[in-house]
């Protein structure tokens, strides 16, 4: 097959195709997302999370299992009592 003169191959044109779907859905999934979470995340989400990673993390290191969902909703419930 010939593009603007030169030979492509039909495995080409599908790579590329499949590369320009994957482009734009990624583009879409990122402006979806922007869209979605205008606003940022506020200090207690944040002082959370960190307080989930450094759980985590101190867990790890110290090869012990991960804390259950329980565990870590129980830390949040104390987390944020103590800010009142």
């Amino acid at each position: 097959m010939r593009v603007f003169g030169k030979h492509v191959f039909p495995r080409q044109v599908a790579l590329l195709a499949a590369g320009l779907v994957f482009l734009g859905a990624t583009t879409y999934d990122v402006h979806r997302s922007i869209k979605n979470n205008e606003q940022p995340p506020t200090k207690e989400q944040m002082a959370v999370s960190y307080t989930h990673l450094d759980v985590y993390k101190r867990q790890i290191k110290n090869n012990e299992q991960p804390p259950t969902k329980e565990q870590m909703e129980a830390l949040q419930d104390y987390i944020n009592s103590k800010k009142h």
